[in-house]
């Protein structure tokens, strides 16, 4: 998780562990999410920002915290 986290500017999502220790990463590189997120919701009228509020949650990002994905 160190290495993703130095590659990817901090922008590294882990989500919980299952079973077997196994563990999902997910890393994004580029603009941030909730501008994606922006565009999607206004071309597509999809509720994007709230599936970037999903990923904050399953990442245990308080509410209160910035979250720049």
């Amino acid at each position: 998780m160190r290495h993703l986290n130095e590659a990817f500017d901090q922008r590294v999502i882990a989500l919980p562990e299952v079973h077997d220790g196994n563990r999902v990463a997910l890393a994004f590189a580029g603009p941030a999410l909730e501008a994606h997120a922006k565009l999607i919701e206004a071309q597509l009228g999809l509720p994007a920002r709230k599936w970037v509020a999903g990923l904050a949650e399953s990442a245990g990002v308080p509410k209160s915290a910035a979250f720049r994905i």
